[in-house]
C-alpha cells in the first residue's frame, strides 16, 4: 500500500469534525477553533496512533499568527502521555516569540522524565526567545549525550543563542573532535556565531 494510500485511509478514518479540521489544514485555513478539536483527538488513546498522528501533522501547521491557541497547547503540556506533550511543545515552538508565556513551563520541561520531550522543550526554548540563558546548562549536557544526531542538535541550538551561550564555549571546543562529522561542523558554527570577533575555528580533518 502506497505511503498517499495510506494517509487517505486514515484521513477517511477519523472522526468528522476533526476531518473537517484536517481538512482545512491542505487549504492553509486551520484556525484557533480548530484546536480543541485537534488536541482532543491527539489525547485520545483509544483512537488508532495513525489517527493521532494526522491530528498531530495538522496542529504542526500552526504557527506565528496562532497566538490564540497558546492556553489550549499549554494545558496539554501537563498530559500524561509522553506523545501529547511532545506534540504541544513541537507546536508551540513553531508560534515562536507568540508563545512567550509558555517559556516558564518550558524551562520546567527540561526536567521532564520523557528524554524526547525534554529534547524538543530545549529547542522550542530557542525558538520562543534566542535570548533565554535557562536552557544552556541543558544544551550543555546534551553536547555529551550517547546519540550523535542529540549532540548535532544542542551544537545547533548553541549556535542559534549566539553570545547568550558564551559559557558552552569551552564545551564547543571540545565538540571539533567529537567522532560524529556534522556535530564538528555545527560547533564550529556556533563558535563563530557565539563569538563572530573572533578569529575562524575550524574542525578536525
Amino acid at each position: 500500500m502506497g505511503r498517499e494510500h495510506m494517509r487517505n485511509s486514515v484521513i477517511r478514518a477519523l472522526p468528522p469534525l476533526v476531518l473537517s479540521a484536517v481538512a482545512l489544514t491542505g487549504c492553509g485555513r486551520l484556525s484557533y477553533q480548530d484546536v480543541p478539536t485537534l488536541l482532543n483527538t491527539l489525547q485520545d488513546q483509544d483512537l488508532n496512533i495513525r489517527v493521532r498522528e494526522e491530528a498531530a501533522a495538522a496542529l504542526s501547521d500552526l504557527g506565528p499568527a496562532d497566538r490564540e491557541a497558546v492556553p489550549l497547547l499549554i494545558n496539554a503540556l501537563q498530559d500524561k502521555d509522553p506523545f501529547v506533550r511532545r506534540v504541544a511543545v513541537l507546536v508551540l515552538g513553531n508560534i515562536g516569540p507568540a508563545a512567550n508565556e509558555a517559556a516558564p513551563v518550558l524551562v520546567t520541561m527540561l526536567q521532564d522524565e520523557n528524554k524526547r520531550v525534554r529534547i524538543v522543550a530545549a529547542r522550542a526554548l530557542v525558538q520562543i526567545d534566542p535570548a533565554t540563558k535557562e536552557v544552556v546548562p541543558f544544551l550543555i549536557q546534551q553536547l555529551q549525550d550517547q546519540d550523535p544526531d542529540d549532540r548535532a542538535s544542542a551544537a545547533r541550538a548553541l549556535g542559534k543563542l549566539g553570545p547568550t551561550a558564551n559559557e558552552a564555549v569551552p564545551h564547543l571546543i571540545d565538540a571539533l573532535q567529537d567522532d560524529y562529522k556534522l556535530t564538528r561542523t555545527l560547533a564550529a558554527e556556533a563558535l563563530r556565531q557565539i563569538r563572530p570577533a573572533e578569529e575562524e575555528v575550524s574542525t578536525t580533518p
